[in-house]
């Protein structure tokens, strides 16, 4: 998960975590464990932050499904 690319979206739209916890109906402490991978993003959050963010579908690929080679 590209958690950079991910902020950067939330803050086009002025929003931090806190709105993203709202967006995912949990608490803001939850959202860094999902945007530091300690929790797994599950497909009902992936859903909610594309509709929330009206991301596209290369922009969902790139935040959520490339891993980035070390």
């Amino acid at each position: 998960m590209d958690a950079n690319l991910l902020r950067s979206k939330m803050a086009l739209k002025g929003h931090k975590d806190i709105d993203l916890a709202r967006v995912l109906g949990i608490a803001s402490s939850a959202v860094s464990k999902k945007l530091r991978q300690d929790i797994k993003m599950s497909q009902i959050d992936i859903q909610k932050i594309i509709n929330e963010y009206a991301l596209t579908p290369e922009e969902t690929t790139a935040i959520f499904f490339t891993e980035s080679l070390s």
